[in-house]
This record gives structure tokens, C-alpha cells and sequence, in this order.
């Protein structure tokens, strides 16, 4: 393993190396099953962009988990997905008594993708956290506010030793961004900025996953001689639910066979140049999050 940059030039090069072709004798046993537990009644939105770029990534399965009042949603915009509706049409967020049923769903998934629009309410934050120490999930996708709950598991006794337990003999993914990092570690934004690898490091060394920190040219870090640099990417991206494509898209590749380091780095690299092909067609303020999708599923 070596260190790498990834250049938008070097399209015809890397793309090859990303690309999943799919099995003749394939089925979608075959292809890898997601779980995608997202979305609350203030961001609906999360649940279904995450949706999307998974099954845009051609995963076999893809199954949401959301509170009941998402339930009428997730058939008329993903006809596709197989749902776990938690609660009737009255719950609005993860509650502590899902867990139980969330972890049942994480034991049959390929892949765990959990955090886009959870929601920072006290209980939903409890729940998380349960789930995270307790999933069996081999492979694990840990987003937006999910870590937020990871931050707040930290300032508990015994914090530090159950965040490493999380994602222990786990192909686990983190994906903070700049915010979200300062709040995991404890620092400004500032010096978050000033110091994105040595952040990346801190974070490996904090939760032993695969790091993937988002902003210029996202870091993805597995250790000293296993990180890559991302050179695909705009302003475009700066939009509210472009990290929750990004997280569907790692969390199927995870699904249908990468491993942490690579599904990330590819992840990030084929969401980027989505954003620039995308720009330079309609310009940069035009692009929407959910127009990536179509853009990217011509490269894998």
C-alpha cells in the first residue's frame, strides 16, 4: 500500500480500477446487501439521497430503517428499497426501543450505513450509541449524527475504550467533516483546517476506522502509509445532503465486497468528479445533491 493523489486528470486510469462489473451468474443475493439507518422528520431528505446512491451503486439490497413517519415516503420516491418503518406514522425520530429491532436488520445486512438526518434529540442519541456497541456488522458506515453520538459516548466513563470497541475487527468508515471533527476531538475549526492530516491521524488513533475527512481535497486515512488525497470536487458540493450520497455509495461498495480504505476513497473520488462533470455542464450552483446519482452510476 502506498500513499496516492487522486487526480481528476488521471480519470482513465483510476476509474478502471474502481469500476464493479457485475457477475453474469450474479443475482442480487450476490450483489450485497445495505441497511440504511437514517432520516427523522426534520430530514427526511438523508434517508432517501442515501437511498438512492446506493442502489445507484448497484447493491442487491438496500433497506431502510426510519422512523414510522417516513413510512408512506419510502415507496413513493424508492419503490425499490425494503423498508423497516420504526414505530406508526406518529414517531418522528429513532427511539431506544428500535434498537433491539435495528440490530436484528444489522445482523442479515452486507453493509451498515447509520447517521444521515438521525437528529441530535437526547433519546436518539441513546439509541445510537446502543446500536453502535452493540451491532454485529462487519462492515460499517458511521456519518453526520452518528458521530455527533460518537462525540457524546466519548464524555462518558469508559468512552474512549467503547468508541475503539465499536469499530474493533470492524471494515469500518468515519466521515467527518471539519465541524464534526472539531467536536470529536475537542478542537477549533481553525486548527482542524491548518492540520488535516495530522486530524485524520487523530482520528484513526482515536477509533481505529478508516477516516475519511471531507472538505478540499478529502483525506482518506487508514495509517502512516495508507492515505489518499482527493482531487475530484467543487463548491457544488457545499450543499446540504451531498454527504448523505457520499455515505450511500461508500456503504455499498462496502456491500458489495471493498474494503474500508478502498470503498472510501473511491467513494469520494466518483462523488467529486460527479460534482465537476456536473458543474461543467450547468454550473456549479445548479447542481444538486441528488443529481450525482445519475452522474456517477455511468462509472461504476
Amino acid at each position: 500500500m502506498k500513499n496516492e493523489y487522486f487526480s481528476r486528470e488521471e480519470r482513465s486510469v483510476i476509474l478502471p480500477r474502481i469500476k464493479n462489473e457485475f457477475d453474469p451468474c450474479g443475482s442480487k443475493y450476490t450483489n450485497g446487501r445495505v441497511l440504511i439507518v437514517a432520516g427523522s422528520r426534520k430530514y427526511p431528505g438523508a434517508l432517501l439521497l442515501a437511498a438512492d446512491a446506493a442502489m445507484r451503486c448497484g447493491v442487491g439490497f438496500t433497506e431502510l430503517a426510519a422512523p414510522g413517519c417516513l413510512a408512506d415516503m419510502i415507496p413513493a420516491r424508492c419503490p425499490e428499497a425494503l423498508r423497516i418503518p420504526l414505530g406508526g406514522r406518529a414517531v418522528g425520530a429513532v427511539k431506544y426501543r428500535h434498537v433491539t429491532t435495528l440490530l436484528e436488520a444489522s445482523r442479515r445486512a452486507d453493509s451498515v450505513v447509520v447517521g444521515p438526518g438521525l437528529g441530535r434529540d437526547k433519546e436518539t442519541v441513546e439509541a445510537v450509541i446502543a446500536f453502535l456497541v452493540h451491532t454485529p456488522a462487519a462492515k460499517l458506515v458511521v456519518d453526520a449524527d452518528a458521530l455527533f453520538a460518537l462525540s457524546v459516548l466519548l464524555k462518558k466513563s469508559r468512552g474512549p475504550s467503547l468508541v475503539r470497541r465499536v469499530f474493533s475487527g470492524k471494515e469500518a468508515v468515519i466521515t467527518p467533516h471539519v465541524g464534526e471533527a472539531a467536536y470529536l476531538l475537542g478542537k477549533s475549526h481553525e486548527s482542524i483546517e491548518k492540520k488535516r492530516l495530522e486530524t485524520a491521524k487523530r482520528l484513526h488513533d482515536l477509533t481505529g476506522a478508516t477516516v475519511l475527512l471531507k472538505g478540499h481535497e478529502t483525506i482518506t486515512y487508514r495509517s502512516e502509509d495508507a492515505y489518499t488525497v482527493n482531487g475530484t470536487g467543487n463548491p457544488a458540493l457545499s450543499k446540504g445532503g451531498s454527504g448523505d450520497v457520499l455515505a450511500g455509495i461508500i456503504g455499498a461498495l462496502l456491500a458489495k465486497g471493498r474494503g474500508s480504505y478502498d470503498a472510501a476513497r473511491y467513494g469520494a473520488y466518483i462523488h467529486g468528479l460527479a460534482a465537476d462533470v456536473l458543474a461543467e455542464k450547468y454550473g456549479m450552483s445548479g447542481v444538486l445533491p441528488g443529481d450525482l446519482c445519475m452522474e456517477f452510476r455511468k462509472y461504476l
